[in-house]
């Protein structure tokens, strides 16, 4: 395994995964909240509490709404980040393990 490899495609799939509340940073202040922007956001979020996330993490620092996570503190957003990292880790791990027939050589 190539290590310079695996962290570059490690930092472009954690940068992509995180991109939602990278590009709602820059939108929200703007007055832009496209609905696909909330969408993407609201599946950022919920997607590691219901995967098991929310068991770890105390129940008081979540605020549950009929949309999902609302309110929470900066401990979930940590945690939401790294399960995103650690995603995008293993999906790299999976792409340098698995044969790619079509690469050019």
């Amino acid at each position: 395994m190539t290590y310079p490899l695996f962290f570059k495609r490690v930092f472009i799939l954690a940068m992509l995964l995180n991109s939602p509340p990278l590009i709602a940073l820059i939108l929200i202040p703007i007055g832009l909240e496209p609905v696909l922007l909330i969408m993407s956001l609201a599946f950022w979020a919920n997607i590691p509490l219901q995967l098991g996330l929310g068991n770890i993490t105390a129940e008081p620092n979540i605020v549950y709404s009929e949309f999902g996570v609302m309110d929470t503190s900066l401990t979930i957003i940590i945690t939401t980040v790294m399960f995103w990292v650690v995603c995008a880790a293993i999906l790299s791990l999976l792409s340098l393990y698995i044969p790619n027939k079509h690469q050019l050589k």
